[in-house]
This record gives structure tokens, C-alpha cells and sequence, in this order.
């Protein structure tokens, strides 16, 4: 079992000059306008040479088998990989993206978008740059997230957004002791924690009290979701921590909660497991457009810093 690596990520965006030959398409499931875009993408990309891959899934949705003879292959084996949905697809294809290293775009056909750096009225433009002038790729510090039960591993997953503990159906309060290294930081009474990246800093822990950190800076982020107590603070930790996290057990009771990794995986928890989460030994590269700036992010998703 891979533990999270410790030392420094390259911060820096790093430039990728190759000839672009294959792309892999992942497209959101029910999603029939994403699916459109993916096979006019993918009908133009052909004209121009460029093999283009699809999840089976993704094929069948974008009837791409046999009208555009596109292959219905592993779509990570190839020079990019583009995602086409919302936050939630972009997720779920970087962390199957990080294992191979191929650079990931991603492209808004969803609601928020915070994650994707295209609308999908630009995608052929920004298609047409990447495949003239290379393009540059900017590194993703992602988490590994382990079970240990008894003292063996009985789940872990990766995420790039974060990681939660929190409670099931009952309204009761989760006691959670919480290690870094060798130091015991607290025990947290509250309905949760999440453990975020930067990038994960504008998501769910955000809208738990959590600060807003810029995705190049390397530091990992533990806020709790509803703390019991009023001096109880979101913390900011090195990005090479190494947490170990056990829900306290109450007498005989029997507490129902899990651990999810981006909110989209998920494993059941009891007060005999140990949680461990670090981070990954790989990180996720996501394709750099120009223009895409963080800051101006926070202002038009998120209404950062806006008059009321």
C-alpha cells in the first residue's frame, strides 16, 4: 500500500511541448448536451489526426463506437484527457488521472464550475491552441486517505478536494482525536471534519468556515464541520502532515458514520478504525489555460469581495 510521500511539489507550472496524438474524452453520465459537445470535439479532433479515447460509458453516451470509429479504450492512456460536466466529473476523472499522470482539462457543461477552466462555447479555440503551440501543465497536491482495522488496510482512496469523517442518520455528536506525527493536536465534538487541499479550500470546507487558500500554496487544512465549541478553529497545517484520526467510541453506543474521498466514494466507519490521511504520491497535472486566473475565480463564481 502506497503512504503519502513527504518533501516538496513543484509549485511552478511546467511546459508540455509535445505533439498532441490522442485525447481521451470522459463526459458527464446523463449529461446530453456535454455528450453532443464530446462528439463534435471529437469528429473535428479526427480531421486533424488526433486519436481520440472514451471510458465505455462515455462511447455509449456519446454514440461514438461506430458513427465517428472513435476507440472505446482506456481514456487515461493518452496525451490529455478532457473532462466535460461540472466539478463532480472533473473530480472523479483527476483522481483516475493522477495514477497515469496524463494532463487533465477540464470543461464546464455543469452549474458552478469552480474546478474547469473552459466553458464549453470555448473548447474547440482552446483545443485548436493546445494543438499548435504544446501547453503547460500546473501540479495538484492530491490526499491518500487509509482504514486500518485491527492494523490492516481495509479501504483507501485518493482525493483532490478533500476527505470527510462525519456522522450518519443521528443527531449526536462525533468525539474525534486527532494525531499529527507523534503530537496529539485535540479532540474535536463535532458532526465532522474534513481535511481539504488548497484546491479543496473552496468547497465544502469553505462552506464549513474554512479559509480560502491559493492552490499554489503547499499546506493541507483541517476544519471541522459544526464544532461544539465556540474557540474550536479551522487549522492550517504543512502540506507533508500526516494525520491519524479515530472517532472516540461512547459506551456502548453505536455510532454510525464513514469517510468519503471528494464526496463521491465512501467507506463505513467504526470506533475500532483508524483513519489516516496524507498525501498522495501523485500529485494531478491540470492543463494551464491562459487567462484563467484564481482570483478572478473567487469574484465570478463565489462573489468574493462583491457588495451585497
Amino acid at each position: 500500500m502506497s503512504r503519502p510521500n513527504k518533501g516538496s511539489r513543484p509549485s511552478k507550472p511546467s511546459k508540455r511541448g509535445r505533439r498532441i496524438t490522442s485525447i481521451g474524452f470522459v463526459v458527464a453520465g446523463g449529461n446530453r448536451r456535454a455528450a453532443a459537445i464530446a462528439a463534435h470535439a471529437a469528429k473535428w479532433l479526427r480531421a486533424r489526426g488526433v486519436e481520440v479515447r472514451l471510458p465505455p460509458a462515455s462511447a455509449r453516451a456519446v454514440s461514438l463506437l461506430e458513427r465517428e470509429g472513435a476507440h472505446a479504450e482506456e481514456a487515461f492512456s493518452t496525451d490529455m484527457v478532457v473532462a466535460l460536466g461540472g466539478d463532480g466529473t472533473f473530480l472523479a476523472a483527476a483522481r483516475r488521472a493522477a495514477e497515469t499522470g496524463v494532463p487533465v482539462l477540464g470543461v464546464n457543461v455543469g452549474g458552478l464550475g469552480f474546478l474547469t477552466n473552459v466553458r464549453h462555447s470555448e473548447l474547440r479555440p482552446v483545443l485548436e491552441a493546445l494543438l499548435t503551440g504544446g501547453f503547460e501543465v500546473e501540479h495538484r497536491d492530491m490526499l491518500w486517505v487509509e482504514v486500518l482495522r485491527d492494523r490492516k488496510c481495509t479501504w483507501s482512496a485518493s482525493a483532490l478536494n478533500d476527505v470527510v469523517i462525519s456522522k450518519g442518520a443521528m443527531a449526536r455528536l462525533l468525539h474525534l482525536d486527532i494525531d499529527v506525527g507523534p503530537a496529539h493536536v485535540s479532540t474535536y465534538a463535532a458532526d465532522g471534519i474534513i481535511v481539504a487541499t488548497p484546491t479543496g479550500s473552496t468547497a465544502y470546507s469553505l462552506s464549513a468556515g474554512g479559509p480560502v487558500v491559493h492552490p499554489g500554496v503547499l499546506a493541507l487544512l483541517i476544519t471541522p464541520i459544526c464544532p461544539h465549541t465556540l474557540y474550536t478553529r479551522p487549522l492550517v497545517l504543512p502540506a507533508d502532515a500526516s494525520l491519524v484520526i479515530r472517532v472516540r467510541p461512547r459506551g456502548e453506543e453505536r455510532e454510525e458514520m464513514a469517510v468519503t474521498a471528494d464526496g463521491q466514494v465512501s467507506h463505513p466507519l467504526t470506533g475500532r478504525d483508524l483513519v489516516k490521511v496524507g498525501r498522495c504520491p501523485q500529485p494531478v497535472s491540470m492543463v494551464k489555460v491562459p487567462g484563467a486566473d484564481f482570483y478572478q475565480k473567487l469574484k465570478s463564481k463565489l462573489h468574493w469581495g462583491t457588495s451585497p
